[in-house]
C-alpha cells in the first residue's frame, strides 16, 4: 500500500536532506571539504589533498597500492611496521 505524502512534507524532507548535505560537504572556490564526524577529506585548488581521521585511517586496495612523491616522502608514527 502506497501512502501519498503532501507536497509540503516532501519539501520539508528535501530541505532536511540538503541541510545534512551542507553540513557534510563544504564547497568554496579554493577548496572542497567532505566531513563526517571527526573524519575529513580536504581538496584544495592548488592540488593539495589532506585526509584527517579522528579514529583509524585505512587505505586498502584489491590490487597494487602505490605512494609516489616528487619531493620528500615523510612517514611518521609512534611505531612503523613493515613486511
Amino acid at each position: 500500500m502506497i501512502i501519498p505524502i503532501s507536497a509540503e512534507a516532501m519539501i520539508k524532507s528535501l530541505e532536511a536532506r540538503v541541510a545534512n548535505l551542507e553540513k557534510a560537504l563544504q564547497v568554496s572556490p579554493n577548496q572542497v571539504v567532505l566531513q563526517a564526524g571527526t573524519a575529513k577529506v580536504t581538496l584544495t585548488h592548488s592540488g593539495n589533498v589532506q585526509i584527517t581521521a579522528g579514529g583509524t585511517a585505512q587505505l586498502s586496495s584489491a590490487a597494487e597500492t602505490q605512494i609516489k612523491a616528487a619531493g620528500k616522502l615523510i612517514l611518521k608514527g609512534s611505531t612503523i611496521e613493515q613486511n
